[in-house]
């Protein structure tokens, strides 16, 4: 094992909100599924950053074609298996491609880590779907992509955690007119951490960012979401928004949102904004009043945030067995 820094801010602020990085002690990471190959990585920049990419320097690497319809990976993790796996994908001018990686195991086995690189050329088109039903384990879950002119990456993430999740996203926009389109939705509890950190680094002109993040927190869960939207100098005519809504069902959790907006470029537009709490008094009386129990009615809520992120998975098959399992 081994203490690293991960998930860091591009910008520091204050030390004592602890909130610039994560330090976290790795685990031995070992290939899950025979293949692939370290010649088939991408050297891009990933959300949880160079020191994360150096500990699975060695896991192979597993090139991910496009085959004209949707590709869905379901990564079961049992005591048999490793605990690692590397995907890249590269798409050509034009390309388009839907890729859904599912990662589940019902038993508690320790940590786990996967890392997806993108390379998106011109007007090329991808979404990447990760549905993780991970349970009691940790799970480390680390992408990186960068988007030539004119393409769209869209990606859909759903998070159900039992235990802590570190998730890191690093988007660079370097092409003109590209877009990155992100939603998050989760549901974590139990008595670890539960930490996000995005950085979108927009430098081709006409850019186009969002950030939508919804989730629901329970138990003696520490999450901390970091989102970072960087208008990088001839960025002019870029836009970026990010928004985070967070569901608290105990007073146990602790909740920090960080959303950050740096700009190097005058004519640029970007927002950010949080909503943090409960259900409203008047919202649970209602529900109440028609037989519905307090714990019932936050787990409605809880799962009509999931359903709502899921109803945007592109492969009907996909999307409709999720919101079957609901």
């Amino acid at each position: 094992m081994s203490n690293i820094t991960i998930n860091s801010l591009p910008a520091q602020t204050w030390n004592r909100l602890d909130i610039n990085s994560a330090v976290v002690d790795t685990a031995e990471f070992t290939p899950y599924c025979d293949g692939g190959s370290t010649d088939n990585d991408i050297d891009i920049k990933t959300g949880m950053g160079e020191e994360f990419n150096s500990e699975l320097s060695s896991v192979p690497v597993f090139k991910i074609e496009n085959s004209g319809k949707a590709v869905v990976n379901d990564y079961i993790f049992t005591d048999n298996t490793g605990n690692a796996r590397r995907d890249s994908i590269s798409l050509s001018k034009g390309e388009s491609m839907i890729y859904v990686q599912k990662f589940n195991t019902e038993l508690s086995l320790g940590a786990f880590a996967v890392q997806t690189k993108i390379i998106l050329d011109d007007n090329a088109s991808f979404t990447l779907v990760q549905i993780q039903k991970m349970g009691a384990n940790t799970f480390y879950n680390d992408i990186g992509a960068e988007l030539g002119k004119e393409s769209q990456f869209r990606l859909i993430q759903i998070i159900l955690s039992d235990d802590s999740t570190y998730t890191g996203v690093r988007v660079t926009q370097n092409g003109d007119n590209s877009d990155f389109d992100s939603t998050v939705a989760y549901k974590a509890g139990g008595d670890g951490k539960f930490d996000i950190n995005y950085i979108v680094d927009q430098y081709g002109k006409n850019t186009n960012c969002n950030i939508i993040s919804n989730g629901v927190l329970y138990g003696n869960v520490v999450k901390t979401f970091r989102g970072t939207i960087d208008f990088k100098e001839g960025a002019s005519g870029s836009k970026g928004a990010e928004n985070e809504d967070v569901l608290l069902m105990d007073d146990t959790v602790r909740n920090k949102t960080i959303p950050i907006i740096l700009c190097h470029e005058e004519d640029v537009e970007g927002t950010h904004g949080a909503t943090i709490g409960k259900i409203d008094e008047e919202e649970l009386f209602y529900m109440q009043s028609r037989g519905i129990g307090e714990k019932a009615v936050y787990a409605l809520l809880a799962d009509a945030r999931i359903a709502a992120a899921a109803s945007k998975i592109p492969d009907a098959e996909t999307r409709d067995a999720f919101l079957a399992s609901l």
